[in-house]
C-alpha cells in the first residue's frame, strides 16, 4: 500500500492529473473487489476513518480565518440549504 502511495503521486502528476483521484483508482484496484490484496474490510475503513480526521484537522491548520470570513455567507447558506434538504 505504502508503494503505491508514493507511486500515484507522480503518475498523476505526470498525467496532469488529481493526486486524488489516483488514489481512489488504487483504492478500486487493490480493494476486495479487484486485485483483492486488500481484503480486511474492517481494519481498511478503521484506518480510512482515522485518515479522515486528520485530513480535516490539516485543512483546518491551513485555512487562514481571512478567508473563511470570505467565502463564510456563502458557505453557511449552502450548508444550512444542504442540512434542510437532506434532514
Amino acid at each position: 500500500l505504502l508503494a503505491t502511495a508514493a507511486l500515484v503521486t507522480p503518475v498523476m502528476g505526470r498525467l496532469k492529473l488529481s493526486p486524488v483521484l489516483g488514489f481512489l483508482f488504487a483504492g478500486m484496484a487493490l480493494g476486495p473487489s479487484a486485485l483483492g490484496l486488500v481484503s480486511d474490510v474492517v481494519t481498511t475503513t478503521k484506518l480510512a476513518e482515522f485518515g479522515v480526521v486528520f485530513f480535516l484537522f490539516e485543512m483546518g491548520l491551513e485555512l487562514e480565518l481571512e478567508r473563511l470570513k470570505s467565502v463564510g455567507r456563502d458557505a453557511f447558506r449552502m450548508g444550512g440549504l444542504q442540512v434542510a434538504l437532506c434532514a
